[in-house]
């Protein structure tokens, strides 16, 4: 796992990525992370956010992090 400190959008112009990939589980992810991306995309960084299967709508990535430790 990597950490930084600052905005996402720099790191990304910093290591040659250009584009942010997202997964969205509900409505509330989908306004948090649109957010998100329009403050990406003015920085020159599109965000492509993607819906989790349905099966997998209830997982958190929080969650299986804490599981894997």
């Amino acid at each position: 796992m990597l950490a930084w400190h600052g905005l996402t959008a720099d790191y990304c112009h910093s290591h040659g990525h250009t584009v942010i990939i997202r997964g969205v589980r509900n409505a509330t992810d989908y306004e948090q992370e649109s957010r998100l991306a329009a403050a990406s995309e003015s920085l020159g960084v599109p965000t492509l956010l993607l819906p989790a299967r349905p099966e997998l709508a209830a997982t958190s990535s929080t969650a299986l992090r804490a599981a894997r430790r």
